[in-house]
């Protein structure tokens, strides 16, 4: 079963801490909303590549970080599969993203909601192969608040037997892999930026994820 699921939009924000430039956020958050404008109308296959390409037409971002990270294991069945891959999926995005614990649990409710659909039909003689995509302003560094692309590769094996007699267990065997790109708005270029998101908002190209309730917001506590 192969599956491309539909991105997840998302804000970080700092609990008890001042905001970050009011103009940089401004403009992240729209950013955005022009990727899910761009995406709309796409099949959810598409949207992978899709979501790239709308990353590479915004403006006056500059790329910060890239990174890949993989992780293998086993799962024992019967198990609750979604709860127990959503939270070595975030184990792997706190590490490669190098985040903070105080972001833990919040990934984790993102990626078992994601899987959870996708496993209620899973037989065991079946495979998993799912994408869950995110896009997430991070506004907890004010300094340099941040547009990050995730991408996390689930595989899932059909079910096997391991071990020997009364000692024989049903498993599926999981691989995860995170590709993670991020980017800062480059502050020589905030105007043209604005300029860019003016011009979007006239033609009706970007969408309130807000009002939409497409956007996910969690409140992070800020190191002290």
């Amino acid at each position: 079963m192969s599956h491309s699921l539909v991105p997840v939009f998302i804000e970080f924000t700092p609990k008890g801490a001042s905001e970050c430039n009011p103009k940089v956020l401004a403009v992240l958050r729209s950013y955005l909303g022009i990727i899910a404008a761009h995406l709309k109308p796409m099949a959810a296959n598409k949207q992978p590549a899709g979501l790239l390409e709308s990353l590479e037409a915004l403006p006056a971002l500059t790329l910060v970080n890239t990174s890949t990270n993989t992780s293998t294991g086993t799962l024992e069945i019967p198990d609750t599969l979604a709860s127990e891959i959503a939270h070595k999926a975030e184990a792997l995005t706190l590490k490669t993203l190098n985040l903070r614990e105080s972001f833990g649990g919040s990934f984790e409710k993102i990626f078992e909601t994601a899987l959870s659909k996708r496993l209620e039909d899973l037989e065991p003689r079946d495979t998993l192969d799912a994408s869950i995509l995110l896009v997430a302003v991070n506004a907890t560094d004010k300094s340099a608040p941040s547009l990050n692309y995730v991408k996390c590769d689930v595989t899932l094996s059909a079910v096997t037997e391991s071990g020997h007699g009364f000692e024989q267990h049903k498993v599926r065997s999981l691989g995860l892999q995170l590709t993670w790109t991020g980017y800062h708005l480059a502050h020589m270029q905030i105007a043209s930026a604005e300029d860019f998101v003016a011009s979007l908002k006239k033609s009706g190209d970007i969408i309130d994820l807000a009002k939409a309730g497409l956007l996910k917001t969690f409140v992070i506590q800020t190191a002290q």
